[in-house]
């Protein structure tokens, strides 16, 4: 269930509350902005605010079937290189990608032949055939299931900085 189906239910259980949400796909001042109360994606800079990990999200690679026709399917991360990518630089200023392979962790440094300000705008980019893009399934969860994008290189879990087994020694 997404944020905004909870808000939704929140706002039918209590009429009296109003809501301001911002769905954005970049890191805004907490503080700056007046928000009370925030839901992020991604490792926290230090601050004074206090955050509750609530879940985890899974960032996927995907591209549509017409593009990997014609491209072929990247098999290991390193063939990224080779192809066309779209980043949403909400998610991430790098152009890099991580991986962990087993073991391994990989860095590939990409050159994106386009780059978003939202995670929509690279999802639709890549729906229309252009690209390879690195999304949090939820937010494409429907078009893999309708087929409209395939999720390549699978086996290598995406991650941003530290890598997850960084974080649990």
């Amino acid at each position: 269930m997404c944020i905004r189906d909870r808000v939704h239910d929140y706002l039918g259980r209590f009429p009296e509350v109003d809501v301001n949400c911002w769905f954005v796909d970049r890191v805004v001042s907490l503080v700056d902005e007046g928000v009370d109360v925030a839901v992020r994606i991604g490792d926290l800079p230090d601050s004074s605010l206090q955050a509750i990990r609530v879940g985890s999200v899974r960032q996927v690679l995907c591209a549509s079937p017409a593009y990997l026709a014609s491209h072929g399917v990247p098999q290991r991360p390193e063939e990224l290189a080779q192809h066309t990518t779209i980043t949403a630089s909400g998610l991430t200023s790098t152009p890099e990608w991580r991986f962990l392979e087993g073991d391994k962790a990989l860095a590939v440094r990409l050159q994106p032949r386009l780059m978003s300000m939202t995670n929509e705008a690279a999802a639709d980019c890549a729906l229309a055939g252009q690209g390879i893009t690195r999304l949090p399934l939820y937010q494409i969860a429907k078009p893999v299931q309708d087929g409209a994008l395939r999720l390549v290189l699978e086996p290598c879990l995406l991650y941003t900085s530290p890598s997850p087994r960084d974080r649990q020694k």
